[in-house]
């Protein structure tokens, strides 16, 4: 979601996030709906970027991944539990 978003300003829909991208004074801004409670955080550019560079390098961390892995395992790949 941090890297998906294209340049020309397109908004994106996921299961439990939205994003909006538009100009404010010249400057790129996201907003970050999320939609269970229809709370809305917004981003300048850098920030944004900022949360990307973030959530990259935690995600690239091996203790981290090896943990994703094991829920992955015991929830499957999207988070519904295994049937036993």
């Amino acid at each position: 979601m941090l890297d998906g978003l294209p340049p020309k300003q397109q908004p994106w829909n996921g299961r439990h996030f939205r994003v909006s991208v538009a100009k404010d004074k010249g400057a790129t801004k996201r907003t970050l709906w999320l939609r269970q409670n229809e709370v809305n955080v917004e981003f300048t550019e850098a920030e944004w970027n900022a949360l990307r560079d973030v959530f990259r390098q935690a995600l690239e961390d091996t203790g981290l991944q090896q943990w994703l892995q094991e829920l992955q395992l015991e929830y499957g790949e999207h988070g519904q539990g295994q049937e036993s």
